[in-house]
């Protein structure tokens, strides 16, 4: 997995790539709570080069989604592969996330 971490005014895009394992996810969980610890509100995280993620890795994300709220700030989700939304949907998660279709759109929502 890689992580690849921007700024763009008050928002911050985390984009992702490869596979969110169990083996990862600590890796992107230490990276997020860092962002959220900074009380950065608007997260973006880009989904385009991700090829797999696995239950640990949505553990993650739903965590940092809690972070983000407790904070009164905002997560979106962008470029969500369809395997990744399929299964977003099949845990009953994919309501819960603001899915945008692209970083664009995702910058444009907050």
């Amino acid at each position: 997995m890689e992580i690849k971490i921007e700024s763009k005014d008050d928002i911050s895009i985390c984009r992702v790539s490869g596979e969110i394992t169990f083996s990862t996810s600590p890796d992107l969980r230490k990276r997020l709570i860092e962002l959220t610890d900074k009380h950065i509100k608007k997260i973006v995280i880009d989904m385009k080069n991700l090829t797999y993620i696995d239950s640990s890795g949505m553990a993650t994300v739903v965590e940092i989604l809690q972070k983000i709220k407790a904070i009164d700030g905002e997560l979106k989700l962008a470029n969500v592969p369809d395997k990744i939304k399929d299964i977003l949907e099949m845990v009953r998660l994919k309501d819960i996330f603001d899915i945008q279709e692209s970083e664009e759109a995702a910058l444009a929502s907050f």
